[in-house]
């Protein structure tokens, strides 16, 4: 338990910002803030806009995200998971949420593992892919068709991430 230093309520640790205060009064500041600085905060957004007009004008393109992220995969994926790891309680919401609006997929998972565990389906050596062979845990099982459980292509990780980016991209 910790008590807010702006409204001065006790709540849980998890419920504050690294300023001290809990997170509906940092909220609050923060806008206050910017209520103030309008003038300095518009300023600055012209300055960043006049240094930055060609990328900004250039915007996002799938391939160009897909670029930064080959290419800064490790530092993305080290900060996806030290903010799970902070975050809890955010990370479970997500994951159940997901869970909610996905319910085939998750069945199919459900019944895949089973069957996997029961060694009614051998998770094989190699990724279907790249032939490279990680740790088994590592291979996904990729469900084409979500009413179809037991028939996966099995993929390390890598691979199964590359194939739904390329999957969004179209």
């Amino acid at each position: 338990m910790k008590v807010c230093s702006r409204c001065n309520l006790t709540k849980e640790r998890v419920e504050f910002s690294s300023t001290g205060y809990c997170n509906p009064c940092q909220s609050g500041y923060i806008k206050e803030w910017q209520a103030k600085n309008a003038d300095r905060l518009q300023a600055r957004a012209r300055v960043n806009y006049r240094k930055n007009r060609e990328k900004i004008k250039e915007g996002y393109s799938p391939e160009k995200a897909r670029r930064y992220y080959l290419s800064n995969s490790d530092r993305i994926k080290s900060y996806a998971q030290s903010w799970r790891y902070r975050n809890p309680s955010k990370s479970d919401a997500s994951r159940k949420s997901w869970n909610r609006r996905n319910p085939d997929a998750v069945r199919a998972g459900k019944i895949l593992r089973g069957a996997v565990h029961a060694g009614r389906i051998l998770k094989p050596e190699n990724c279907e892919t790249c032939l490279d062979s990680p740790s088994r845990n590592l291979l996904h099982g990729h469900h084409g068709d979500h009413s179809k459980p037991l028939e996966v292509r099995w993929l390390c990780s890598s691979c199964h991430g590359e194939f739904h980016r390329l999957e969004r991209v179209g």
